[in-house]
């Protein structure tokens, strides 16, 4: 389980050895299309990484932001979203106060700059919905979701305006909510608890709050990160899917639930957050490994595109310009 305190305790002591694998500083921050980014939480930073060669600069670390003006506010650094201008967005578990919240990460130069917190949802009017945030989504005229997996397992939506938040979606089915994506018109949030502890993918209408079970059981054992793939099927990562293997990849049919394997064994250890790059291959990032893993999603080939890398949680492909 990528966030048990045996692999924190590991993570933290990893730290130490920072100057070992630190990557390289970036000279400019200007984001390509099909670029990856990535959280890389126990050091507190976010990175990008080409695709081709593995080569890995830094987007913002807290003094990266400090020196641009912004804040210093990375703390245990998870989803990872992008607004509409290209800049990028974080959930932060432990941010403000260790409640966390959302943080705008400047593309150009790496400034942190505060999008919500439980204070500036309540000062705007909203609700104090955040303890452990995990996801973040961008979805329709920018409003962002969030999911929660502290005390009160929720998904929510942000106004990044005004940084008001407010719970869409609580209860029911949701027990430790980490991944979460849009499709099918709502929200795909992969739970790696509910239903008694095999986990599940939820439903959660983006309007209403509204949940239904999409699958769950099964090879389900953690499910943690979840894309869209084609003809309406989902992608998902399971940090335990896999006995004997550790964890994989599996292919979730909303219309049935069922549930294939697409690629485990191999490069995974723990793998966490997951993303689709343009030609179809998925990207995953493995906490436990330290690396950022390519995956052919019909034969299962998988490729280290970047070893050494400290607990990489979640990880977005940029998006080509419109």
């Amino acid at each position: 389980m990528p966030l048990s305190a045996g692999r924190i305790r590991a993570g933290l002591c990893a730290v130490l050895l920072t100057l070992l694998v630190s990557p390289a500083p970036a000279a400019a921050l200007d984001l390509d299309p099909g670029d990856l980014v990535v959280s890389n939480t126990y050091a507190q930073t976010i990175l990008r990484v080409t695709p081709r060669n593995g080569a890995t600069h830094v987007i913002s670390s807290n003094s990266k932001s400090t020196l641009a003006g912004g804040g210093a506010f990375l703390s245990f650094p998870f989803g990872l979203a992008f607004a509409g201008n290209g800049d990028v967005l974080v959930a932060d578990r432990d941010a403000f106060g260790g409640t966390g919240g959302v943080i705008r990460i400047d593309s150009s130069d790496g400034a942190q700059t505060e999008v919500s917190s439980n204070a500036t949802s309540l000062a705007a009017g909203g609700e104090a919905v955040f303890d452990q945030p995990g996801a973040i989504v961008r979805g329709a005229h920018g409003k962002l979701f969030t999911t929660d997996f502290g005390s009160t397992p929720n998904v929510a939506k942000v106004d990044p305006a005004n940084g008001k938040a407010t719970a869409l979606s609580s209860g029911g089915g949701l027990v430790k909510p980490w991944g979460m994506t849009m499709a099918a018109g709502g929200l795909m949030v992969a739970d790696a608890e509910a239903f008694g502890g095999h986990g599940s993918v939820i439903r959660v209408d983006s309007k209403s709050g509204h949940q239904r079970v999409i699958s769950k059981g099964g090879r389900f054992r953690e499910p943690y990160g979840v894309v869209p793939a084609r003809h309406g099927k989902l992608y998902v990562t399971d940090t335990e899917a896999f006995p004997g293997v550790h964890g994989g990849v599996i292919g979730v049919d909303p219309r049935d639930g069922s549930q294939t394997k697409v690629s485990a064994g191999g490069n995974f250890v723990d793998p966490a957050g997951i993303g689709k790059e343009a030609g179809g291959d998925l990207v995953v990032t493995d906490f436990g490994a330290g690396a950022l893993v390519r995956v052919h999603p019909k034969s299962g080939h998988q490729h280290v595109i970047r070893p050494g890398l400290q607990s990489p949680l979640d990880v977005e492909v940029v998006p080509r310009r419109r």
